[in-house]
């Protein structure tokens, strides 16, 4: 089995919370633009209802970390060595890049409970987005406060436990970077800023992954833990496609754009990257989840994995079929002999009832075993157009073979 299989098999299947499956004309991805683009004004009213719930970030770096730059700003000279009756120092510059790079280490600490609180907007958000991936009729209002009502305090937990890994690497880059900007910085320090870079893509997808399990199915913590991990390791490409899509956000960085994307994310941004991530997570829970519940709900139904594992026994098994066979009449034996052990269990059966068929005609045989008739054809006599006479001509002519048959 290779590794695939093998965690595949770790993961807790169990059927999803919808009544009726839908029929997908094409993939996920065209199944997203399609939900996307009929739901357009659903998904932008639940993004401004779930803007609501983001209004503790607005605070924070749109009005407490502006307010504290411009503060160090206007404290420090930062003219010096410039040239005439300009008396500031370098050292004035270097101290208001490490003053504003600790005024960002105590924002992202500011903003645990901001992801705590954002959780709540989170439970309606993805509930509707679920609920749209599998064409309910969704009441935008009332969907979004049950899925509120139905999953907050795991995406309480949830939120909270992003937050706290996001203030942590957050704390550990801006860390090295003042080493960088007091010139002290070691080589050691760019590594730690790369493992941490890693470390946070490997938990942003983990969580990608999670929030889509915890309103699609009713497990335990433990075993949405469990298979959002297996589910992060063993699908790199669609991972790969969410990476790609939520990079395009920092695109914001450059001033032309900076404008765009911000009307973007406030008008139906929010909903749009939540709509793809379930569409992308349904993709996955079709093909592992649903198939290893059915195979849990019958043993002996094959999934992919058992018939990736079947394939490859047969090719093991024909090779070395062939090579028996190249060393002549024993080979050939031995061959046949692995033939009959290849057999399967269905197979074995018809061909051990074949000789029992044979055994009971050649008992018959002995018992003056008489074949069944067969008519004969009359090429003279035109065939009648009466059912009813054809049918009584077939029975005198029965008999009188039988008759012929006894004396």
């Amino acid at each position: 089995m290779s590794i695939r299989e093998v965690l595949y098999s770790k993961i807790t299947p169990e059927k999803d919370l919808r009544v009726n499956a839908v029929e997908r004309k094409g993939g996920m991805i065209s199944e997203f633009f399609r939900i996307f683009k009929t739901r357009f004004i659903d998904l932008v009213l639940i993004n401004l209802i779930f803007l609501v719930f983001l209004i503790p970030f607005f605070v924070i770096f749109f009005w407490l970390v502006p307010g504290l730059v411009n503060a160090i700003n206007a404290d420090l000279n930062l003219m010096g060595n410039i040239g005439l009756g300009y008396p500031g120092l370098n050292t004035d510059t270097t101290n208001a890049e490490y003053m504003v790079l600790e005024v960002f280490e105590f924002a992202f600490l500011l903003t645990i409970p901001c992801f705590t609180f954002a959780g709540l907007g989170a439970s309606g958000l993805f509930f509707c987005a679920r609920n749209f991936m599998w064409e309910a009729n969704v009441k935008t209002l009332k969907h979004f406060f049950r899925g509120i009502k139905l999953h907050w305090w795991k995406f309480i937990i949830i939120f909270t436990l992003l937050g706290g890994f996001v203030a942590l690497f957050a704390y550990l880059i801006i860390m090295q970077l003042e080493f960088i900007v007091l010139k002290t910085a070691a080589w050691w320090s760019y590594l730690v800023i790369v493992i941490c870079a890693l470390l946070a893509l490997a938990v942003f997808v983990f969580f990608v992954n999670l929030c889509p399990l915890v309103v699609h199915y009713k497990f335990s913590f433990k075993d949405l833990i469990k298979n959002a991990s297996i589910l992060s390791v063993t699908t790199p490409l669609a991972d790969l496609i969410v990476v790609i899509a939520t990079a395009l956000l920092f695109l914001s960085f450059i001033s032309f754009m900076s404008f765009i994307i911000i009307i973007f994310m406030g008008f139906v941004g929010f909903s749009f990257y939540a709509l793809m991530y379930t569409a992308l997570a349904q993709a996955k829970y079709d093909g592992i989840i649903t198939p290893l519940y059915e195979q849990k709900l019958n043993p002996n139904k094959k999934t992919f994995a058992v018939k990736d594992e079947n394939k490859n026994k047969n090719k093991n098994n024909l090779s070395a079929k062939y090579n028996n066979s190249k060393k002549g009449n024993g080979g050939t034996e031995k061959a046949v002999a692995d033939k009959d052990l290849s057999v399967k269990d269905s197979d074995k059966e018809n061909v051990n009832i074949q000789p029992n068929k044979n055994n009971s005609i050649n008992k018959n045989k002995n018992q003056n075993y008489r074949p069944p008739y067969k008519k004969k054809k009359k090429p003279t006599q035109q065939p009648s157009n009466n059912s009813v006479e054809n049918d009584d001509s077939m029975k005198i002519e029965i008999t009188n073979n039988q008759s012929n048959d006894n004396k």
